[in-house]
């Protein structure tokens, strides 16, 4: 939930902001992989088929990816004004900030890093760990069925190619993470 929350924290303040998807090892992509925000964040979850979980911020999804779809400039107000009643206020929750940085930590030499200094990394975080949850109970579940097909005899062939899918696509998402042991 808090990643389904983060990343739809992150379109309604990003979602025109143009994004260059980082290579694993960290550098910026060629600029030819340069997108909205929106664009990118929606790609990554449709291409592995991650659905959000949460009613509410499932339906925030769906109105960015038809925007997202129909091409049209995101404006964060009128988006807002144009939601329905029941998305509207998971919309403004997640635009009011739960905490305020103090200003004084640069009078005691500690510098802390906006969220737009380190926005590669606020935009795939949140994306990123979603993923690895999701891969991780598809994965979990994929086994379930392989044990009960070969209990019953039943053949696991098309499991057992699902499950290396699950596998390769685990490994991408390690690297973003920095993980390097995975159950």
């Amino acid at each position: 939930l808090k990643q389904e929350e983060e990343i739809i924290r992150i379109l309604l303040t990003y979602a025109d902001k143009p994004f260059a998807m980082p290579d694993p090892n960290g550098e910026t992509a060629d600029a030819i992989q340069v997108m909205p925000v929106c664009r990118f964040i929606i790609n990554e979850l449709l291409t592995d088929g991650i659905h959000f979980t949460d009613e509410k911020l499932a339906g925030l999804l769906a109105e960015f990816t038809a925007i997202d779809e129909q091409e049209k400039l995101y404006a964060q107000q009128s988006f807002i004004q144009q939601l329905n009643d029941e998305l509207k206020p998971a919309a403004i929750s997640l635009l009011t900030p739960a905490h305020e940085l103090s200003p004084n930590w640069e009078a005691h030499g500690i510098i802390v890093k906006t969220e737009l200094q380190n926005f590669q990394k606020a935009v795939m975080d949140p994306v990123m760990y979603l993923k690895k949850k999701q891969v991780l109970k598809m994965k979990k579940e994929n086994q379930d069925l392989i044990r009960e097909r070969e209990v019953a005899g039943e053949p696991v062939d098309d499991l057992l190619q699902k499950e290396n899918t699950f596998f390769v696509l685990q490994s991408e998402i390690n690297k973003y993470t920095n993980t390097v042991i995975q159950k």
